[in-house]
């Protein structure tokens, strides 16, 4: 019974620093696009605000997932949905920004591990 909590513990543990790292390597391709590129709020709609201020909770997501898996997860999660929401009520394309499903790996990771720990009795 001990290994196969110890098992589970350890699958968590694997599980949590591959959604750290996946989260990482998203942070820095986000920032080096945001720096690379000049974001003119002047100009944008309201719907294109709101479509940059749901990237920006992707954003903050990944970094809170490093140290609090269900705030991470949440946020990568629910930005991600906001974001392609949004993108939809904007060009009425659904999917039209696929790629951005991948944020969804991180989020899910980070929820899964926060729902093991949450779970997981101590003994």
């Amino acid at each position: 019974m001990g290994t196969a909590i110890q098992y589970s513990d350890d699958l968590v543990t694997i599980i949590r620093w591959v959604a750290r790292i996946i989260a990482l390597l998203f942070a820095v391709v986000i920032l080096i696009f945001v720096t690379g590129g000049r974001i003119d709020l002047t100009n944008m709609t309201g719907l294109e605000i709101a479509t940059q201020a749901a990237f920006l909770v992707i954003w903050l997501g990944l970094i809170a997932g490093w140290r609090w898996d269900a705030v991470g997860g949440t946020l990568i999660t629910g930005g991600t949905v906001l974001f392609l929401a949004l993108d939809y009520l904007a060009t009425g394309s659904i999917l039209r920004f696929w790629v951005f499903l991948l944020f969804l790996i991180p989020g899910l990771l980070f929820m899964c591990c926060w729902w093991q720990t949450r779970h997981s009795t101590p003994q």
